[in-house]
């Protein structure tokens, strides 16, 4: 890292460690009320502009941008089924990608890999399907390595952990989990998810429908998670793309449940579209520094993995209406503890 890079970072970081933390992530009340809220049944399809009635809900008063990127795709109720034998070469991959980052010098952001006799299960990762085609594990589509870079620093938080997975319509994250010693891995998805044979790995795996693991949290049978992961995916909430009620504050709510579902002290590695605040509707929102600031509120920022030039640069160049997801940013906070 070079010298301004390392300045800017630090004091990047500085300004958001600086905010406001009057939420208490661990008020057991406000927990039980935001999974007891059942939220309006949304219409399908999702209208192509920001209700006007919402409009400054959504723009905080006219602080953040609008832009236009319409989809949609539904995906409540929808069943998805993985394929085991390429989530264990997706697994093998994403610990070769490793040995590769260490080849090429970037051991700053590495954390030491573990060595030792190559196991069964070892074996059995590198696979021997050469009819199943496996992607470098680069935050999936994404092409971004702020996810493995994130994985490596924390890696000895994350084995023997119990890791939640915050919307997955693949298993990249899964797969990354298992790779960094995870004992359990559950994904939280609302389409329904299935491998079409056992893992028979270590690590154990489960999946839960959100509406299931608020029923799990209300009747105290949820076991609280130590890590929660989700990369492209809460910027997505409350803008109905996926079937979703309309929400201004679909994402905050959505973070403070992942809060709820999660030990006091643990890590949550949040990936956001970052650079300066914008609705791009109702593809997603890109987080700058008015929306980041209620994204912490209550929780500890230890750091973050990535770069953007800046927060909230103006944008006096061009029509900003289909930002890349590689700019994205992967926040590293803490639940705190409770206080005695």
């Amino acid at each position: 890292m070079n010298a301004a890079y390392r300045i800017q970072r630090l004091l990047t970081l500085f300004h958001f460690l600086v905010c406001n933390l009057a939420l208490d992530l661990n008020d057991e009340a406000s927990c039980q009320a935001l999974f007891r809220n059942k939220s309006e049944a949304a219409f399908w399809p999702p209208p192509k502009t920001i209700p006007p009635e919402l409009l400054s809900s959504y723009s905080m008063n006219g602080s953040v941008k609008v832009f236009d990127w319409y989809l949609k795709h539904k995906a409540n109720g929808r069943a998805s089924t993985w394929h085991v034998p390429a989530f264990k070469k997706y697994i093998h991959s994403c610990r070769q990608e490793v040995a590769e980052m260490k080849e090429n010098d970037q051991a700053w952001i590495l954390a030491p890999v573990p060595k030792g006799p190559k196991t069964a299960e070892a074996s059995e990762l590198a696979g021997t399907d050469s009819k199943t085609v496996v992607k470098k594990p680069q935050c999936e589509c994404y092409g971004s390595h702020v996810c493995l870079q994130t994985l490596l620093q924390f890696q000895s938080s994350i084995q023997g952990s119990r890791v939640i997975i915050i919307g997955s319509q693949s298993f990249w994250a899964e797969a990354h989990m298992v790779a960094f010693g995870a004992s359990y891995v559950v994904t939280y998805e609302y389409q329904q998810t299935l491998f079409d044979a056992p893992l028979n790995l270590r690590t154990n795996w489960s999946y839960v429908h959100p509406s299931d693991a608020a029923s799990q949290y209300l009747s105290g049978q949820w076991e609280p998670v130590d890590i929660a992961f989700s990369f492209s995916s809460l910027e997505h909430d409350g803008l109905g793309r996926y079937g979703d009620p309309l929400n201004p504050d679909g994402d905050l709510q959505s973070i403070q449940k992942v809060a709820c579902l999660m030990r006091p002290g643990g890590l949550f590695f949040l990936g956001l579209p970052s650079g300066y605040d914008a609705v791009v509707w109702n593809a997603h929102r890109i987080y700058g520094s008015h929306r980041l600031q209620q994204v912490f509120n209550g929780w500890e920022l230890v750091t973050f993995v990535g770069v953007v030039d800046t927060f909230n640069k103006p944008d006096n160049t061009k029509t900003f209406n289909r930002p890349s997801m590689s700019n994205s940013i992967v926040y590293v906070m803490r639940k705190p503890k409770k206080q005695a």
